[in-house]
């Protein structure tokens, strides 16, 4: 991974988004949608604060649950990927 903290964000978003090509209904819709909200933070000029990669974590880690198996593994991953990122950004 390169030295800059947003390819934590970059590398999340990618396996949001596969994790949403391997899930069906209303959970892929979400997971699509997270993975583009997450894809934003990383282009971004300014990052997300703590709140708004709280929400995402949270999503992640109740669609995870959801999902399960494989696919949920893929997902906890994401999270953790976020978190490496939350961990470089000022504040709380």
């Amino acid at each position: 991974m390169s030295d800059d903290p947003r390819e934590h964000l970059r590398t999340a978003s990618d396996r949001i988004a596969e994790a949403a090509e391997e899930t069906e209904g209303e959970a892929a819709e979400r997971l699509g949608n997270i993975a583009d909200r997450v894809a934003g933070f990383a282009e971004r000029d300014t990052g997300p604060d703590h709140g708004a990669l709280d929400t995402v974590m949270y999503k992640l880690n109740e669609l995870a649950d959801e999902v399960g198996g494989e696919t949920g593994e893929t997902i906890r991953q994401a999270r953790a990927d976020v978190l490496e990122f939350r961990k470089t950004v000022e504040g709380v």
